[in-house]
């Protein structure tokens, strides 16, 4: 049995974007902090209304 490998195409083949403009250049970063300000704004008044 004879195996066609010819026709896959790996991960590594496909075009990887490495430039990075200036506009979106820290818009993954600006997410994950407004992110953690929500998660720690709910967590710190959940535990601020936490009886006992």
């Amino acid at each position: 049995m004879r195996d066609d490998f010819d026709n896959i195409r790996a991960e590594r083949e496909t075009p990887y974007r490495t430039v990075a403009t200036q506009a979106n250049k820290h818009a993954g970063l600006w997410k994950q902090i407004s992110i953690g300000i929500v998660v720690g704004h709910l967590s710190l008044s959940l535990i601020a209304r936490w009886p006992g």
